[in-house]
């Protein structure tokens, strides 16, 4: 029970990396809020709470918009009143060229991609500097150092998750 009285927020926590990370972390005792605009991710947090090693609520949450980040943080400290963890893993993919991609899709993958990771840890700092050993893991890809035709935005986006991760380590 590693994780037992810890609590955790991971985004894009309907399927996947997500879903992993939160039942991973639920099943070492943690507290988690899964985080997405899918309703999927309630199925996860019923998985969790079926186990019972640790607990979990959803925050059904587009985190490109700053008052959804703000909900979802004061959720997290309504259930559980504190956050230690912060797990910026949601992302889409867009398989276009950057010269078919419109100016509405780019800004929808720079929103969930990258402006979702600032949102969330700009909101979330003080709660994780207060815990006294908070932490943060932005997912990025590959792609953010050497990507494939048809990926611009995508790439873009998971290289300003790099640049930023760097930067807010520092500040």
């Amino acid at each position: 029970m590693r994780f037992k009285d810890t609590t955790v927020i991971v985004t894009g926590a309907a399927h996947g990396i997500g879903a992993a990370t939160a039942q991973r972390f639920a099943s070492e005792g943690a507290n988690v809020v899964c985080v997405d605009i899918h309703d999927r991710a309630a199925e996860v947090v019923q998985a969790i709470n079926a186990v019972g090693t640790g607990s979990a609520v959803f925050s059904r949450a587009d985190i490109s918009k700053s008052t959804d980040v703000e909900a979802t943080l004061a959720l997290t400290l309504k259930h559980y009143g504190s956050l230690n963890v912060l797990v910026n893993n949601a992302a889409i993919t867009l398989p276009k060229g950057f010269e078919q991609t419109t100016e509405d899709e780019w800004d929808h993958v720079q929103g969930v991609n990258l402006r979702s990771v600032y949102l969330f840890l700009r909101a979330a700092s003080p709660e994780l500097r207060a815990s006294g050993h908070g932490a943060v893991v932005n997912v990025a890809s590959f792609h953010a150092n050497a990507t494939i035709e048809n990926f611009a935005a995508y790439a873009a986006s998971k290289a300003g998750v790099v640049g930023l991760s760097r930067s807010a380590a520092l500040d």
